[in-house]
């Protein structure tokens, strides 16, 4: 069932490492998941064939299922070291140069040409906040952020994408390795049907994408999402709502940009914005990551994701839950359970009552 702004609350899995076979992707449409997410951050998938597999899975199962692609924009990336734990307390140096062998270096390529818009005591987070530094010494002539850890929950590498939530730092919505995935997908007559386009903060930032799908696919018409990760995002939120085809709201980015208290507000905000304006609402990030790793659901998960298809979204986005879990069939079971649940609350209420 592709997107849809009149039907009940539909499932977006994210495909990954464990959501990545066609038998995987037939079980997960079998299971309920309506549209099929790929994560363009994650470079060393070959999203080719994420996509073939989804569209023969389609064909196997007789579904008709949407694929979105999401741009993590320019947002800046750690190069190649792997998975290691920062220490807090413990000084790090922040640089473009490529040093590989030295636990004391964070390589970060592209890093330099964003010194002139940060600030001695802002911050440089990994992981959805969990790691944590604060900048020290910005040194210009060589090249290097001298940071400080303050938290350090879980491990960076390869890959981790770095946010300055204190900065005024504007991202690209594409680089080039976008722009080369769009070429291996038109020469193989592949397609998604939505884009979505991440840290979106102004309506040109969708005018220019949308330039770019009718380059690549003039005769496809690919729908954009935009993501609101921002305060200016949700600021300009009326002029991004009149050039976009949906929004998501990423929840994770949000938090660290503006305030983890204030994100359930500007949720029920952006969605009740969505919905007047007629266009798809997303949202995402960060309903089933302890039940995920540990198979085990919290109640604060629950209440989330029942409180947000109270919201009568369109859809709600599942990421590392199907994309890279322990879990990722129990997640969308349980999901589409409490969805099912709020969708005949009285019918359940009642039995349980009566039981």
């Amino acid at each position: 069932m592709k997107f849809s702004i009149d039907k009940d609350t539909q499932i977006l899995a994210t495909a990954g490492p464990t959501l990545k076979t066609i038998k995987d992707i037939e079980k997960a449409i079998f299971m309920g998941v309506n549209n099929f997410r790929l994560h363009l951050g994650s470079r060393d998938r070959d999203v080719k064939e994420y996509i073939e597999n989804i569209r023969k899975a389609e064909k196997l199962t007789g579904s008709n299922v949407d694929v979105l692609l999401d741009l993590p924009s320019s947002r800046p990336r750690i190069s190649s070291i792997s998975y290691r734990n920062l220490i807090v307390d413990k000084e790090y140096i922040i640089t473009d140069a490529e040093i590989l062998d030295d636990n004391n270096i964070i390589p970060i390529p592209g890093i330099r040409k964003l010194f002139p818009h940060l600030k001695v005591g802002e911050r440089v987070q990994f992981r959805d906040g969990k790691v944590t530094l604060i900048i020290m010494d910005i040194n210009i002539s060589e090249g290097q952020l001298v940071t400080k850890c303050l938290a350090s929950n879980v491990k960076i590498g390869k890959g981790s994408s770095c946010v300055l939530p204190d900065s005024n730092v504007t991202y690209d919505v594409i680089v080039d390795e976008d722009l080369e995935v769009f070429s291996r997908l038109k020469e193989s007559n592949l397609f998604p049907e939505w884009i979505c386009i991440s840290f979106a903060n102004n309506k040109n930032q969708i005018l220019t994408m949308r330039h770019i799908c009718n380059d690549y696919w003039p005769n496809r018409e690919i729908k954009l999402v935009a993501k609101i990760e921002t305060a200016k995002g949700i600021k300009n939120i009326d002029e991004i709502l009149e050039v976009t085809d949906g929004i998501m709201i990423g929840r994770g980015d949000l938090a660290l940009h503006t305030d983890p208290s204030i994100v359930p507000l500007l949720q029920s905000y952006l969605i009740k914005k969505t919905q007047l304006a007629e266009k798809l609402c997303i949202v995402g990030t960060e309903f089933f990551e302890c039940f995920a790793n540990s198979g085990v659901a919290n109640r604060a998960e629950v209440s989330d994701i029942a409180n947000t298809v109270r919201e009568n979204v369109d859809a709600i986005m599942l990421s590392m839950e199907t994309a890279n879990s322990k879990h990722p069939f129990e997640s969308i079971a349980l999901i589409k359970k409490i969805i099912e649940i709020e969708k005949n609350s009285d019918v359940y209420l009642d039995e349980f009552l009566n039981d």
